[in-house]
């Protein structure tokens, strides 16, 4: 009787999963109708271009060259910035096979396409559409997938697992919106989350919403991003800047959402009436609010100019960075780093890249996205915590009147960076190294 129930609960829940498979697929295929309508809106905005268009409708890819491919996806740029760091470690042991590197967004395939590294090919990912995915998967005939932090996609993942191709996501994360929106779907989510050969999580968090959808493939790794190189420096730049102000102190405000920009630049305008050399670099996370960010530096009478410029002027009190992928310069010239998307619930972003450039990071409750990185580098005292615009203008005047006291936590941060490093290198190795070999041979 008990096996009778047993063998009725299995096979119930192989129909709901493939009802919820079924639905999914035929809604999917129902979008194709309005998808190039959707993406040509997007091209309205500024969010498509005409190859990306193409490249998600599985149309323009890229010319295969005939060596064996491995895959790598990266949606957006953090993602993108990771899957560089793991094809240039793979790469550095197998030159002879080339990456396939997808993204779904155009800063991250500018940053990609600047890659020097030939053996790298991006296209942008084409929709989870079967039929798209079909002509994809035909054309790369990947050998190896990888999968960067990762959403689940259940047609990728599905198709995937029929053409039997090693599958894995590195540096997974599941935010608790995405772990509650896929309970609701237990059984399927469980089904997918178990496709890959192994999903390695740069977090705890992570580990055990997976391990509660029922993944028995999830394991704790160390965050990748550990193994990012540094954000590159133009020099020429640098030192203009650096020449141009010499008697200023710089700060940046990084990665600001829209109503973190009047946060700090209300916060800015209090700290120039006590430290009139101070300079406030404003780099938003979206280029679309620069406007917002010039209205707001236009109503208090602040001085500004956009980063980079042929000249610098000394009366500026603020600098926007109008363009992507150039912020390692402005991390360097800096002092501190205010770190957005804390001030507001959007989880927070990526502190590794402004702590390599030795400058201290505050941020607001709002970490979640990197709850460990934030956690164990707050017990080192190089990224503080603030609550309100009072505690960021007192924390701001501490580094200010004790700059050298504060930079003493820094002296540790480039060993402790270095093991972890060493950490991620030793952990992909294991991990997919020895797949890799075996697909070379077939």
């Amino acid at each position: 009787m008990l096996l009778f129930w047993y063998q009725y609960n299995n096979a119930m829940k192989k129909i709901k999963i493939n009802i919820s498979i079924f639905i999914y697929s035929i809604l999917t295929n129902l979008f194709r109708v309005v998808a190039k309508i959707y993406l040509s809106l997007r091209l309205k905005n500024d969010k498509e271009t005409s190859i990306s268009i193409k490249q998600k409708l599985a149309l323009n890819m890229p010319v295969k060259i005939q060596k064996k491919i491995i895959w790598i996806h990266a949606a957006s740029v953090g993602e993108a910035y990771t899957g560089l760091t793991v094809a240039e470690i793979i790469l550095r042991n197998f030159p002879e096979l080339n990456i396939l590197l997808t993204t779904s967004t155009i800063t991250s395939a500018e940053m990609i396409n600047n890659s020097k590294n030939k053996n790298i090919i991006h296209q942008f990912l084409p929709l989870d559409i079967k039929v798209y995915i079909l002509k994809f998967l035909k054309h790369w005939n990947p050998k190896i997938c990888i999968f960067m932090e990762s959403e689940m996609w259940p047609n990728y993942f599905l198709e995937i697992e029929k053409s039997e191709t090693p599958f894995y996501i590195l540096n997974a994360r599941l935010s608790k919106r995405s772990y509650k929106n896929w309970s609701r779907q237990g059984q399927l989510a469980s089904k997918l989350i178990n496709i890959p050969n192994i999903v390695s999580c740069q977090d705890k968090d992570t580990l055990d919403r997976l391990n509660n959808l029922s993944a028995s493939n999830a394991i704790l790794s160390e965050n990748i991003k550990f193994a990012n190189p540094k954000l590159p420096i133009n020099r020429d730049e640098y030192q203009k800047l650096k020449k141009s102000i010499n008697d200023k102190i710089f700060y940046i405000a990084a990665s600001t959402h829209k109503k973190e920009n009047e946060f700090i630049i209300n916060n800015h305008e209090k700290l120039l009436r006590s430290f009139p050399n101070l300079v406030c670099i404003i780099a938003p996370r979206h280029p679309s609010t620069i406007n917002e960010v010039i209205q707001l530096a236009q109503q208090k009478r602040m001085n500004w100019s956009y980063l980079p410029s042929k000249i610098y002027d000394k009366s500026t009190k603020l600098f926007i960075v109008s363009q992507i992928g150039i912020l390692g310069t402005y991390f360097a010239i800096s002092d501190f780093a205010i770190l957005g998307g804390s001030f507001q619930n959007h989880g927070g972003h990526n502190p590794i890249e402004a702590l390599q450039h030795n400058c201290r990071v505050i941020h607001g409750k709002y970490t979640q996205n990197f709850s460990d990185i934030y956690q164990s580098l707050g017990q080192l005292n190089c990224t503080y915590m603030i609550s309100d615009e009072r505690e960021l203008f007192e924390q701001i005047s501490i580094f200010i009147k004790d700059k050298k006291k504060n930079n003493e936590p820094l002296s540790n941060l480039e060993k402790v960076i270095n093991n972890k490093r060493d950490n991620v290198i030793k952990e992909i190795k294991n991990l997919i190294f020895e797949e890799i070999e075996e697909s070379k041979n077939e």
